[in-house]
């Protein structure tokens, strides 16, 4: 389906809930744009024998969720956000495949994102072009695959802190990145703002700007 998209008034810029439940061997692409009234803009392409995507919308809350008892079996999901509300994301199906990229001016302070899906890979990539206020970037990875691209912003700090014995890529290696209290990684000195990331994969790679 082509783009669908809600947008906000200058003088009336909130923070917005986005629920994606009930999806299955599905691929969900999240990115940011720098236009401030954009809420956000959504395009999808079903595999055949998909349950019907259901939308359903509030003035702050919005969810992508199956139309019935079978799951959402996306060949693709774009969802487009903008770059002034904060946002609280969350996902849970099963065997997807998910990718989330914070940059283009977010405002990322105060924004959370959750996952909690069986059999899926994420990938997470903050690039250092956003917009770094008073609040923290809170993401939360129950899967079994994590990917972490990290360009951390020069206000920002940073903390992984993992519930598993993972495999990591490249951590020893990253400057002003060290081992933390118990099972975490994190930058020498954390305050906040800062990243605050659980990752809850079986394995799990981290890659540093």
């Amino acid at each position: 389906m082509g783009p669908q998209e809600a947008r906000f008034t200058e003088d009336n810029v909130y923070d917005t809930g986005i629920t994606i439940y009930g999806f299955e061997d599905s691929l969900i692409n999240i990115t940011f744009i720098d236009d401030p009234l954009l809420n956000y803009r959504y395009s999808y392409e079903l595999k055949a024998g998909s349950a019907a995507l259901h939308v359903r919308v509030n003035e702050q809350y919005v969810e992508f969720s199956s139309s019935g008892d079978e799951p959402v079996k996306a060949a693709s999901f774009n969802l487009t956000l903008g770059s002034s509300s904060h946002y609280r994301i969350g996902t849970r199906g099963a065997n997807n495949s998910i990718s989330i990229t914070y940059a283009n001016n977010a405002s990322i302070s105060g924004q959370k994102f959750q996952v909690e899906s069986a059999g899926t890979t994420v990938a997470v990539v903050l690039r250092d072009d956003v917009n770094v206020e008073s609040g923290d970037l809170d993401i939360t990875l129950n899967c079994d695959y994590v990917y972490l691209f990290i360009d951390l912003p020069s206000t920002m700090s940073g903390r992984i802190t993992y519930g598993r014995l993972p495999d990591f890529n490249k951590m020893t290696s990253s400057p002003g990145w060290g081992p933390g209290p118990g099972v975490s990684f994190q930058t020498s000195t954390l305050t906040s703002p800062k990243l605050d990331i659980w990752a809850l994969g079986t394995q799990i790679y981290a890659w540093f700007g």
